[in-house]
């Protein structure tokens, strides 16, 4: 979703900057802030729902795939979909663009705060939150591992081979998951922070602005590169295969 972001997302809102006004009818502007923004909900959703997933697996692993959020997320993610951009849509005919910008000209700097918090900040709050929760709970999954092989094993040279092959494991597990969650929290979080607070306050410089900007477009094309290279195994199944009803 990143990297459709930066395909087809930013080189839009680049003519704008190249211009310095939006040159082009203000429908397709409209059209383009619907898009924008509910991409932008869409993607920080997606991630938080993701995420989810993968903390119930580490804290229920037996029986997670039956929960309703689970075993329905085509469901939910057609839902996140549909609420994104019909909210979005709804929000840009409502309020209009700012003329020759590409910007949606809320009443009031309060209702862009509003609107931002809902569908930015809470989605990325709620993935810190998973975040946190997800290193936490390896951390006891790690503990309750080590106290079943103290138990059960003598203290020999295999005994330490397993205990440091669990730590090394809980490690890179965590290092991944800071990486892939914090990373893409922060990215987000970032530009996010500072557009939404720079209308509020206007204390950025424009030129410190612009560069946030061009670094939130090189983020969109490399993160689905990184995010891959840091994981190229991390997707969730969820249907079972036939063998396993045999």
């Amino acid at each position: 979703m990143d990297f459709t972001t930066g395909v087809f997302d930013y080189p839009v809102s680049t003519i704008a900057i190249i211009f310095g006004y939006w040159p082009f009818h203000p429908v397709v502007g409209n059209i383009w802030a619907t898009y924008d923004n509910g991409y932008n909900t869409i993607t920080c959703s997606y991630m938080f729902y993701m995420s989810y997933i993968l903390l119930r697996s580490i804290q229920a692993p037996m029986n997670f795939k039956a929960e309703f959020l689970i075993r329905n997320y085509k469901k939910i993610l057609i839902s996140i979909w549909i609420i994104s951009f019909t909210s979005w849509a709804t929000i840009a005919n409502s309020y209009g663009i700012v003329e020759y910008t590409l910007g949606i000209n809320f009443k009031t700097i309060f209702e862009m705060f509003i609107f931002s918090f809902l569908f930015w900040f809470v989605p990325l709050m709620l993935l810190l939150i998973i975040g946190i929760l997800l290193l936490l709970n390896m951390n006891s999954v790690k503990n309750n591992q080590l106290k079943i092989i103290t138990k059960k094993s003598n203290d020999n040279e295999i005994f330490h081979k397993k205990i440091q092959k669990i730590k090394m494991i809980n490690r890179h597990a965590q290092f991944k998951i800071v990486l892939l969650v914090f990373t893409f929290w922060t990215q987000w979080m970032t530009p996010c922070f500072l557009s939404v607070f720079n209308g509020l306050f206007n204390f950025i410089p424009s030129n410190v602005m612009s560069r946030v900007y061009w670094i939130t477009y090189v983020v969109c094309f490399t993160d689905p590169v990184i995010q891959y290279m840091l994981n190229p195994n991390m997707h969730f199944k969820f249907s079972k295969k036939k063998d396993d009803h045999k």
